[in-house]
């Protein structure tokens, strides 16, 4: 066997196998047999497909969530095969598109991808690993239960000392924000 004038196997076998080609190697045989060498085979070109490498972002660029946010993943660039998303190196999403979408992650879940193009298994991309704040119970009370027209009730969220309070009267109408 051998890759251009380069012999690369003179045994009895008539098989030859290798990891070390790159593109464009050109592969010919001479078979000999009781001592008269054949003509030089018909010559095989290989060509070497690229091994894909991919990066990922994702819609939250400081990688800290509330729980149950939804954050989409996208893996640069576009137009391989297939991408595989894993978070915490188990498989999460295996198909053409390059985005994936989670409203499930939990604190210090890592996620990665890998494409997979023309039958080759890219790399692991760089990590993003996120950050997940808990939500916050809340609770409502009011001084009363029961009013008369143009008679004042004080509502109470509790728990006390968060962020932020908005309240919302019929439907979601925002009665303002107080600070707490």
């Amino acid at each position: 066997f051998f890759n251009g004038a380069i012999s690369v196997q003179s045994s009895s076998s008539n098989t030859w196998s290798t990891t070390g080609l790159v593109s464009g190697n050109s592969i010919t045989v001479i078979v000999t047999d009781l001592n008269c060498p054949s003509p030089v085979s018909n010559t095989l070109s290989v060509y070497l497909f690229p091994i894909p490498a991919v990066s990922i972002t994702s819609n939250d660029a400081d990688q800290t969530i509330c729980d149950g946010d939804n954050v989409v993943f996208t893996a640069t660039p576009p137009g391989y095969d297939s991408y595989v998303f894993y978070i915490n190196s188990g498989s999460v999403q295996s198909s053409s598109s390059n985005n994936y979408s989670s409203v499930a992650l939990v604190n210090s879940d890592t996620i990665t991808v890998r494409a997979i193009d023309n039958g080759c298994t890219g790399t692991i991309s760089n990590s993003m690993v996120f950050t997940v704040n808990p939500n916050p119970p809340s609770t409502l009370i009011s001084s009363t239960d029961s009013i008369c027209p143009g008679e004042s009730v004080t509502f109470t969220a509790a728990p006390p000392s968060m962020n932020n309070y908005n309240f919302f009267q019929n439907e979601g109408a925002d009665l303002g924000g107080l600070l707490g």
